[in-house]
């Protein structure tokens, strides 16, 4: 199995918690829905803080990882009892501020120590951006890096549910699957 460092969302720490990403024998067919066999199968991961609140833990986001020889796959559910007020995306553009919608962070570190991640956002109308981010020796976003990758969404009145791919070549060209580092961040939108 994929082994899988995880700096679970908004903690403020670098520490986090070893997370497995399961095989998926069989692709799971993104459509948003997490009903396919590789998300039954997967663990799932609820710890997340708020970021700068001494909150405790909150329990309304949930990931899986799941992987096969070409995509990493994570399976998102964010609930949001306020899902039914959000009607329309404030960024509808790619590669926008899709962070000031409802939506989730994905900074992948493919085993750089911290030196190097990719950062992927996602909204909960399926609008996208990505970018690149060198942190060493000075901090350097690329925001017109555009690495294919998938996703797709579903929305409910109680919130959203949402599966992205990202290709594992992105990791395979750093050599080391168990020095990968994952942070997820839920943005969450109250109308």
């Amino acid at each position: 199995l994929m082994s899988v460092l995880l700096a679970l969302a908004c903690a403020e720490t670098t520490s986090g918690a070893d997370a497995e990403a399961v095989l998926a024998e069989i692709a799971p067919v993104l459509d948003g829905k997490l009903g396919d066999a590789c998300w039954r199968n997967a663990a799932p991961y609820t710890e997340f803080t708020a970021w700068r609140q001494d909150t405790g833990k909150l329990d309304d986001t949930t990931f899986r990882l799941a992987y096969d020889n070409m995509w990493l796959y994570i399976g998102l559910e964010c609930r949001n009892p306020l899902q039914k007020l959000i009607f329309s995306p404030k960024v509808i553009e790619h590669d926008g501020a899709v962070h000031t919608d409802e939506s989730v962070e994905i900074f992948l570190d493919p085993g750089t120590d911290g030196r190097l991640y990719y950062h992927f956002f996602l909204s909960c109308f399926n609008i996208k951006a990505e970018q690149s981010v060198q942190a060493v020796p000075a901090l350097v976003r690329n925001r017109t890096w555009d690495h294919p990758w998938r996703a797709a969404v579903q929305r409910s009145d109680m919130g959203w549910t949402a599966e992205l791919a990202i290709p594992l070549h992105l990791i395979a060209s750093y050599g080391d699957f168990e020095k990968v580092r994952i942070n997820i961040i839920r943005n969450r939108l109250a109308p």
